[in-house]
């Protein structure tokens, strides 16, 4: 009797999560337990791909990729009853969960909802009868994060069944756990279906900012404006084209550009290179100073508060922001080496590297000077264009859409050349109608702006999911019976049995 008795307390012990190694306190009729206790666990093997009659059989073969943290009913491949029989894998019966141990889909679960094998990336645990799987689901589910941290260490992260079988599991009665993981899924349910609406409706902001900038750059917007104060003839395009002219050669640096841009100007046709509003169609480097990109010195770099450093992760949501991975030059390398790619406040700058492309922002009032790297290009307008103009133009889809279609790069990057910059083609009203179509856009994309605002709540929503999760593993989300069995006193019965 007696060892029969130390066999139970054995079995007990091993069962049982020790109280200094029990992550958080649950309800008095729950119990830790190890994850080894609630499913019997395994993992699977792949079949040899030399042998074709191993595969295009009638049994599902699942791999890592197709965990996708729901239930999974169908499989991309299949595998025979002798690719199965002469391989590691094992075939493991409907409603089991899966949990990816390594890989790029690392902690990605699934419920089987059929029966089917897996590759030797995938654990896969079968519930014990004590054991709700939804429940097991969901617990893994919250923590994951856990799970993959415990699994680095090794040049790859791997969450082995040894790290699985060990990781402690807060076990409720039963009917609990049913109770539990029904209301974590409604709930869960409600916060995916918001996600859903807040992209559905970011994608129709990102739609009607498309469709604001169109009908402010194809002159929609200010029509009422020309018709009050009349479209511009041949004669005052003349004498606009020729004041823009004379401000862009008075900020000439070198005869090089000189030659360039004096190209430009000869080449230019106020009959032809004009819309059907009168506004004239030019490229930047006719209306800026000489477009340039920036430069990044060897050993200037450091964190003393000098010259402001701005890189392309500076530019968020088309505006500067200098709080994350600050840097700065020496005032003496702004005025020598990078003095050609100096920004000052109302500078207008977009990356050239990417993906993602067209992020542009004009240079705040912060810091008096500043300067960027070399995946940033500067646009300085001379005084008859407005800064605020240029970056709205270079946010209009068509002004940059030749230019993208033919962008260049290493794989996975995307590039526009400094030279495709300044070639790129903007209309240039009257600078009154430009006051006049920056004031219109500025009303209308700053109520878009702040709609777009209120759908960042997103993040808001992944955290309301990660707080439903944890109250759900505390016993927390109100789904209690107080008259329920412990789950120890089962347990012992279990192991007695």
């Amino acid at each position: 009797m007696s060892s029969k008795k130390n066999s139970i307390e054995e079995q007990l012990e091993d069962a049982l999560v020790p109280i200094q190694e029990q992550p958080y306190k649950i309800p008095e009729n729950w119990v830790w337990v190890k994850s080894e206790y609630i499913a019997k666990w395994g993992s699977g093997g792949t079949p040899s791909r030399k042998k074709g009659e191993y595969y295009h059989g009638d049994i599902p073969w699942l791999k890592t990729g197709e965990l996708r943290d729901n239930v999974i009913y169908n499989s991309k491949e299949m595998i025979t009853e002798e690719g199965l029989r002469k391989s590691s894998a094992k075939l493991f019966k409907k409603g089991s969960v899966a949990i990816a141990m390594y890989g790029a889909t690392i902690g990605r679960l699934g419920i089987l909802g059929i029966d089917a094998s897996t590759n030797q990336a995938c654990a896969v645990g079968t519930p014990h009868s004590m054991t709700y799987n939804k429940f097991m689901f969901y617990y893994f589910l919250a923590r994951r994060k856990s799970l993959i941290e415990l699994g680095k260490g090794g040049a790859q992260p791997n969450i082995s069944q040894t790290i699985i079988k060990s990781f402690p599991y807060p076990l409720p009665p039963y009917n609990e756990q049913k109770r539990i993981a029904d209301k974590v899924q409604r709930l869960l349910t409600k916060v995916d279906e918001a996600k859903q609406l807040i992209e559905e409706a970011k994608e129709s902001f990102k739609l009607r900012k498309e469709g604001i900038l169109k009908k402010a750059f194809e002159g929609k917007f200010t029509r009422k404006w020309r018709s009050e104060n009349g479209t511009t003839n041949l004669a005052e395009r003349e004498e606009f084209f020729s004041r823009i002219k004379e401000q862009r050669l008075d900020v000439v640096q070198t005869k090089r550009e000189l030659n360039e841009v004096s190209e430009m100007y000869n080449r230019f046709d106020l009959k032809k290179d004009v819309d059907e509003n009168g506004w004239l169609l030019m490229k930047a480097n006719m209306f800026c100073h000489n477009v340039n990109c920036g430069k990044t010195p060897s050993k200037a770099i450091s964190d003393k508060e000098e010259i402001p450093f701005l890189k392309v992760y500076n530019i968020v949501n088309n505006k500067i922001n200098f709080s994350y991975k600050q840097q700065f030059i020496p005032k003496d390398v702004q005025t020598s080496k990078l003095k050609s790619s100096a920004l000052y406040p109302g500078d207008v700058i977009m990356n050239i590297v990417g993906p993602p492309l067209k992020k542009i922002a004009i240079i705040p009032s912060d810091f008096p000077e500043w300067n960027m790297n070399q995946a940033i290009v500067r646009f300085r307008p001379i005084k008859q264009v407005l800064p605020k103009y240029v970056y709205y133009c270079l946010q209009y889809e068509r002004t940059l859409e030749k230019v993208i279609n033919n962008t260049r790069g290493v794989v996975g990057q995307t590039n526009i050349s400094v030279r495709q910059s300044r070639n790129l083609v903007m209309p240039i009203p009257p600078i009154e109608e430009q006051n006049e179509l920056v004031k219109v856009l500025d009303e209308t994309l700053d109520k878009e702006l702040y709609i777009k605002e209120l759908l960042e709540q997103e993040k808001t929503l992944d955290l309301l999911k990660q707080t439903i999760l944890s109250k759900a593993f505390c016993g927390r989300l109100g789904t209690r019976d107080p008259n329920e069995e412990s789950v120890f006193e089962l347990i012992k019965r279990n192991i007695n049995s």
